[in-house]
C-alpha cells in the first residue's frame, strides 16, 4: 500500500520531472508526467476522504476495490470529497488536466508546447491546492 505521504511525495517528484522535461523541450513526457502527478495527489486525497492510511498498490490489495483501480481523473476526483471545489473554484486548472490519460505514453510525439506549459502550471496548482 502507498501511504498518503508517499503519494504526495511521488506527486511532487513527478511535477519536478515534468518541469525538467519541459525545460529540455521534451513536451510529450512533460505532459504525461504532469497528468500523472495529478492522479497521485487525487489518490492521496481519496485516502484522506475515506480515512485510509494508504492507497492499494497490488492486485491483491485491490481485491473488492476494483472501482478504485482506475487512472480516470474524473472518476478519481469524484472520490476525493473535494470535487465541487475543484470543478467550480479551480475549473480552469481542472480543464487543463482532466483529459489526461495514461494512454498518452503511446501516442506519437507532437505535444503543443503552449498546451504543455498550461497543463504543467495547472497540475502544479492542483497538487498544491487539492
Amino acid at each position: 500500500m502507498l501511504t498518503i505521504a508517499e503519494l504526495e511525495k511521488l506527486s511532487r517528484t513527478r511535477l519536478h520531472e515534468a518541469t525538467a522535461l519541459l525545460i529540455a523541450q521534451q513536451f510529450d513526457g512533460a505532459a504525461y508526467l504532469s497528468g500523472y502527478a495529478v492522479e497521485l495527489i487525487l489518490k492521496a486525497r481519496i485516502c484522506v476522504n475515506l480515512r485510509w492510511n494508504g492507497y492499494p498498490e497490488s492486485r491483491k490489495e485491490f481485491e473488492g476495490l476494483t472501482s478504485l483501480r482506475t487512472h480516470d481523473l474524473e472518476i478519481l476526483l469524484d472520490l476525493t470529497g473535494c470535487q465541487e471545489k475543484v470543478r467550480t473554484k479551480y475549473n480552469a486548472h481542472w480543464s487543463n488536466v482532466s483529459k489526461w490519460s495514461p494512454e498518452e505514453r503511446y501516442r506519437p510525439s507532437g505535444a503543443v508546447p503552449k498546451e504543455v506549459r498550461a497543463r504543467l502550471a495547472s497540475a502544479s496548482f492542483l497538487v498544491r491546492n487539492i
